[in-house]
């Protein structure tokens, strides 16, 4: 059995919110639309969105809902839940999202994925805003997962992936 979460991280206030953004730019040796359809496709974007998932649902669209509920790293019970706010085909996504963490709300975010053609490759930039609450979920964290997340998206698109 899991370890049951404190009702507030023990260095944290039981009321407390942190705000943080970080930007992360990336190159792709893909196309604009290879990428977009990265993100825009369950069954792709399910190979590289690294969360342990018991259910994954996307519907992407303006207005659309993607919802994971799993296991984090650590083993925690976790939701996502986003909203797809704006999306512009191979050029921009934006989504607004809460982590629910063994069921309390850890955080609320606000990102947007641009993506910049560069003939047969192209750039990313991907932005986030969040509040994070009550010592359940961090910046720090975040970042990790955003890095880690874009890392194995880099990997569909290495060389002897882009063949099949």
């Amino acid at each position: 059995m899991l370890p049951s979460l404190p009702i507030h991280a023990p260095d944290r206030p039981p009321h407390s919110l942190i705000q943080s953004s970080f930007l992360l730019e990336r190159d792709f040796p893909a196309p604009a639309a290879t990428v977009f359809a990265a993100w825009a496709e369950p069954a792709c974007k399910a190979r590289w969105f690294s969360i342990e998932s018991l259910h994954r649902h996307l519907d992407f669209r303006v207005g659309g809902r993607e919802f994971l509920y799993g296991r984090s790293s650590c083993g925690r019970r976790f939701t996502y839940e986003a909203v797809y706010r704006e999306i512009v085909p191979d050029l921009r996504i934006v989504f607004s999202y809460d982590i629910r963490i063994e069921g309390r709300h850890g955080s609320s975010s606000l990102a947007s994925l641009e993506i910049a053609p560069h003939g047969k490759a192209c750039a990313i930039r991907y932005c986030e805003q969040g509040i994070f609450l009550d010592g359940l979920d961090s910046p720090r964290g975040r970042f990790n997962g955003a890095t880690l997340r874009l890392a194995h998206l880099a990997g569909l698109f290495d060389e002897k992936s882009l063949k099949h």
